[in-house]
């Protein structure tokens, strides 16, 4: 067997994100009243992981602010997953921020291992997210 491993380690910034109409703004998500992830404009303005939502307000009062919504992030990898079906019959969600395929019986249908994890990481940037 050969498996190929999806990782989603924006996932839950993704969905928030997917939500608001400006991604230009400084984004944060929170989790446990802490900062868990924010977007590059928000790490420019020097606002860091583990930060409180005050503290981050007071570096940009402007922050876009939300809670990390683990229900969206398990429904939105189960769709990943059942769309990922096209590349493999055997696939599993790893919460909470992974797929993994078994890849091995497509590999005739693909040409090779490379080619067939190009295209599930094409298809996962074409639906807006990152993916390694």
């Amino acid at each position: 067997m050969l498996w190929l491993a999806l990782h989603f380690p924006r996932l839950p910034l993704e969905i928030f994100t997917a939500r608001h109409n400006n991604p230009q703004s400084a984004i944060v998500l929170l989790h446990k009243n802490r900062v868990f992830m924010c977007n590059p404009t928000a790490k420019d303005y020097g606002i860091a992981v583990g930060s409180t939502l005050a503290t981050a307000c007071s570096i940009e009062p402007e922050v876009v602010h939300g809670y990390r919504d683990i229900e969206a992030e398990a429904t939105r990898l189960s769709t990943l997953a059942d769309i990922l079906y096209r590349f493999s019959s055997y696939v599993s969600v790893q919460h909470p921020d992974c797929i993994i395929l078994e890849i091995g019986g497509s590999l005739k249908l693909f040409g090779c291992h490379q080619q067939l994890m190009d295209e599930a990481i094409k298809l996962a940037s074409t639906l807006g997210h990152d993916v390694c």
